[in-house]
């Protein structure tokens, strides 16, 4: 008898995404898990004084946030020198970082992500 051995893939980083409600997909999640990552979804506009310390490996600001909500939000960030990157949900021409992207963009971003300088430049 033969035993099947399931291939798992080992999460190294939890990301805190914010998107807008309604864009996350399963299929997004699992390319994301697929490449070492676990994404922590917001999609229902949480207070930001909840969620600033729960975002271990830095996160992903979906820009068409509420334009309030978003910039407060990354505000906030940079002051607790949380790492974050402005994505878009789906590939736009010009966009380099598609959170529904290939398995290089979403290295792409989160190499970005990881690296920051604090120079307080975001992506």
């Amino acid at each position: 008898m033969r035993v099947r051995q399931s291939r798992q893939c080992m999460v190294l980083y939890r990301i805190a995404v914010f998107i807008s409600p309604g864009m996350m997909t399963a299929e997004t999640c699992h390319a994301w898990e697929r490449e070492g990552c676990k994404l922590i979804v917001h999609d229902d506009y949480p207070p930001i004084v909840d969620i600033i310390d729960h975002c271990a490996a830095g996160a992903l600001l979906d820009i068409k946030l509420r334009a309030s909500y978003l910039f407060d939000l990354s505000e906030m960030m940079t002051l607790k020198r949380v790492p974050h990157v402005f994505v878009v949900t789906d590939e736009a021409p010009g966009s380099h970082y598609s959170l529904n992207g290939t398995p290089e963009g979403i290295r792409s971003i989160l190499d970005e992500l990881l690296f920051q300088d604090d120079c307080g430049q975001r992506h």
